[in-house]
């Protein structure tokens, strides 16, 4: 079985690729466990100046793996956020740059990770989708600190709750991406622009930081909030009844309850 993670490394530019393309790269054990240990090697070697991440196939990500997915139990919920807030914050918080380039579909936390790219480039077939209230869930991976901040309250608030796609056109023309490219060449594209960015000045380290500055309190708040609206969320009848609907491939039926 090939490792659902692949780390490519030419100098200061590392390439992550998402690589479960029978899964549209879905999140699953193995996959976290591999993203938080390359994630980890990137930030902390000192001659990694930028990572790219981006998906095998036709997918960049499509959010957790449902088929992996436990029964509810609170602490283990608040465990499982607390490894993932740690993971958003370091990438945060690191001066190194990181790309995300969105090769394909983005849904539910694979939305949430395209949006923690410093640049966030998309193909022309790229969309974007948050999934979660077809689950009966909030959304997670931090979207909901990313997304208003990229397009504006009023626009995240309807991407969100209508749980529309968002194509990469209009990504590009809210601001959610910062560029589109043509399928053709996107890899190539992509691979390009982040190994320009590798060989920029110190500086481009300390712009990132001015970029993020102040951030890092209010996104610690916010993530101990959202950690919090998960578990209530897991322990909700409309939780189960969105799982089962998701598992018998039927619309839900929830109760708001």
């Amino acid at each position: 079985m090939e490792d659902h993670i692949i780390m490519e490394r030419a100098g200061g530019l590392w390439t992550l690729r998402l690589n479960r393309p029978e899964r549209l790269n879905a999140m699953s054990k193995r996959f976290l466990e591999l993203f938080d240990s390359e994630i980890n090697s990137f930030l902390t070697d000192r001659k990694a100046r930028v990572l790219l991440i981006t998906g095998t196939g036709r997918a960049f990500c499509a959010g957790v793996d449902v088929g992996e997915l436990e029964p509810p139990d609170p602490a283990r919920t608040l465990a499982n956020m607390r490894k993932c807030h740690s993971r958003i914050k370091a990438m945060r918080a690191s001066g190194k740059l990181i790309v995300t380039g969105v090769n394909g579909l983005a849904v539910g936390g694979g939305f949430g990770l395209a949006m923690l790219g410093d640049v966030i480039l998309a193909s022309e077939n790229a969309y974007f989708k948050g999934g979660f209230l077809s689950i009966g869930i909030a959304a997670d991976y931090g979207l909901g600190f990313t997304l208003p901040r990229a397009v504006g309250s009023a626009r995240a608030a309807e991407i969100l709750l209508s749980d529309r796609r968002v194509q990469a056109a209009e990504a590009l023309d809210m601001g959610m991406v910062g560029r589109v490219i043509p399928v053709n060449g996107f890899t190539e594209d992509v691979r390009a622009f982040s190994a320009r960015l590798a060989e920029l000045p110190f500086g481009a380290q300390l712009m990132k930081r001015q970029l993020r500055f102040g951030e890092k309190e209010e996104l610690e708040r916010f993530l101990d909030f959202e950690a919090q609206c998960q578990i209530e969320c897991f322990q909700s009848r409309d939780y189960l009844e969105g799982i089962n609907a998701f598992m018998d491939k039927r619309s839900p039926r929830f109760t708001n309850a």
